[in-house]
């Protein structure tokens, strides 16, 4: 009975040396401020390649859910939407009939890119299938262009214009006021602002 209470106390010890830890290591860090990150980006190819307003956006590459992987230079004079999004994210989910509904209204020289944030492709498909969304999903499994793009909440938005700049980024659920921003072209010289 003794080496039991023994065993016990000794990993109550540990779980609580563990936990302090993470609380003195960082691990419950706040996200970078926006100029630490423009400060200290490791992808950014060079000054005026930055994932923010304004900047020419990054280069990537990212996988098809279906198969395959598209280069976003080869939407070169195209409008991109992407949108950063992940399964366990309330706000993302929320989004995701508004980017559906979105979806059949873009044209040849405008596209959305739905990109999953970590989620396991079966858990992703069956998600996709079970709501019926006509979207098509990228998938980030590595975090390479999370990391590329300076993604530090989910969901986040970023707007490309057809010259490669990032015309707009929202971070946070947008809602049908930023869904309706996104449907006309025209608006894309002002802020987006999440509704």
């Amino acid at each position: 009975m003794l080496e039991v209470e023994y065993v016990k106390k000794t990993l109550l010890i540990l779980l609580t040396i563990t936990a302090l830890i993470f609380v003195f290591t960082g691990c419950n860090k706040t996200p970078p401020a926006k100029e630490d990150l423009l400060n200290d980006t490791p992808s950014i190819e060079s000054p005026d390649t930055m994932p923010f307003e304004g900047y020419t956006a990054p280069d990537f590459t990212v996988e098809k859910l279906s198969g395959g992987s598209l280069k976003a230079s080869s939407l070169c004079g195209t409008m991109m939407v992407i949108n950063f999004w992940s399964l366990d994210s309330d706000g993302a989910l929320e989004d995701l009939p508004h980017f559906d509904e979105l979806y059949p209204k873009m044209s040849q020289d405008r596209t959305i890119l739905m990109v999953n944030l970590g989620d396991h492709r079966h858990e992703i498909r069956r998600f996709i299938d079970k709501s019926s969304y006509n979207f098509l999903v990228y998938l980030d499994d590595d975090s390479s262009m999370a990391e590329t793009f300076a993604i530090t909440e989910v969901p986040t938005t970023i707007v490309i214009g057809p010259d490669n700049k990032v015309l707009a980024r929202a971070e946070g659920r947008l809602g049908q006021i930023a869904i309706d921003y996104l449907s006309d072209p025209a608006t894309y010289s002002r802020p987006m602002v999440p509704g």
